[in-house]
């Protein structure tokens, strides 16, 4: 046992050591960019930094790349096409309640049940287990096995930094990406604020921010991070989360639609789009990926084309100004001016119905009769007749 003790010991001697020679290392580098400094002084730093450098096996030039390294470097490839790229850090940033977890649930099943490649790690910080037995995760634990793992446990009887914890998973998830370089690991941390190291005011320290996940991203391992608003509705602690990620989604939840939003707020390389999922209202379950446009609709918006679409596909044709005649009534009990509609008439033509030029080059409206099976669901209204 002592002897355990005194390796144990050693290895943390070793350790303060290369701590130190970091710190060093750093300083010296800065210092040399100093403008005082004589040729002899320049000598005399390049002579210690080599020293320190062998000590800590650093190669003299670490940051340039070889030809190797860049004939080698593979092109970006998308996981989720349009939403997320392989070897990214995507923040998907939101109030509380908006549906960051259902949607990070929803990719990695998604993910685990098409492509037999795909590692899980998630972090939870976040939820309890009670949640954790009504997301079912002990049946995905039962189904996928070593393929989706998931963190977080706190146990009453050991007092451990959980941290420190979650830094020490994600340094054991970079071992496997490295040690498994075919595989594709999905890192997912819920959320940032409650694993990301802290400052003494207790804010976000931006020194180890990404750290460990560019660690992971250099070994081609992919993350996913959510992250809270502050109360007044911007990214918080620190705008740093933002700029040293690679991609963000600003996520939100529509009650009138029953639906979750994401609107990309970073693309940096990739090509994100805006995307919509319908949620069962019951289950509060992710349903499926929806048309953007349909979920973003108010319920004044869905009442007026519902009927709209009621009037084309039961009454045939009709040009702009009998539309409005014929739907005054409604647009009245909803309070929508026909500024409004012939903005919706513009808006949804194409997706909801198409329109022509008719008679005295009259705007005429139809419905899409060959693309009827491609329109979005919309929630039901009660509309006369129907």
């Amino acid at each position: 046992m002592s002897d355990i003790v005194s390796q144990v010991q050693k290895i943390k001697n070793r350790w303060k050591t290369n701590d130190k020679l970091q710190q060093e290392l750093n300083e010296l580098r800065e210092l040399k960019t100093k403008w005082f400094l004589t040729d002899e002084d320049k000598k005399i730093i390049d002579k210690r930094l080599n020293d320190i450098n062998n000590q800590l096996g650093i190669p003299k030039n670490c940051i340039e790349y070889s030809v190797s390294d860049i004939s080698n470097a593979l092109p970006k490839e998308m996981i989720i096409d349009k939403l997320l790229g392989r070897s990214s850090i995507t923040l998907l940033i939101g109030n509380t309640g908006c549906g960051k977890t259902k949607l990070a649930h929803f990719i990695f099943k998604n993910l685990l049940s098409t492509n037999d490649n795909i590692f899980v790690r998630y972090i939870d910080m976040d939820n309890p287990i009670e949640n954790l037995n009504s997301y079912k995760i002990h049946e995905i634990k039962e189904k996928y096995g070593e393929r989706f793992k998931y963190f977080g446990k706190r146990n009453p009887e050991y007092d451990f930094n959980m941290v420190i914890e979650a830094e020490n998973v994600i340094l054991s998830v970079i071992e496997e990406q490295i040690e498994h370089p075919e595989r594709i690991y999905l890192l997912i941390e819920d959320n940032l604020k409650n694993i990301a190291r802290k400052n003494r005011k207790g804010f976000i320290d931006t020194n180890y921010l990404w750290k460990l996940e560019k660690k992971f991203q250099a070994s081609s391992g992919t993350t996913i991070v959510l992250h809270h608003f502050n109360k007044a509705g911007i990214y918080a602690d620190t705008s740093d989360i933002l700029n040293f990620c690679d991609a963000a989604f600003n996520v939100s939840y529509n009650d009138q639609t029953s639906s979750i939003i994401i609107e990309p707020d970073k693309q940096s390389r990739y090509r994100l789009e805006k995307k919509a999922f319908s949620v069962d209202t019951e289950t509060q379950e992710i349903i499926e990926e929806i048309e953007y446009s349909s979920a973003k609709m108010s319920n004044e918006e869905i009442k007026i084309i519902n009927e709209i679409k009621y009037l084309l596909t039961e009454c045939g044709d009709f040009n702009q100004s009998e539309l409005e005649k014929e739907l005054k009534l409604v647009r009245t009990s909803i309070g929508m001016g026909e500024k409004k509609f012939r903005i919706i008439l513009k808006k949804y033509s194409g997706l909801m119905w198409e329109n022509y030029r008719g008679e005295n080059n009259a705007l005429i409206f139809t419905t899409i009769k060959d693309k009827q099976k491609n329109q979005p669901n919309l929630p039901n209204n009660d509309i006369q007749g129907k």
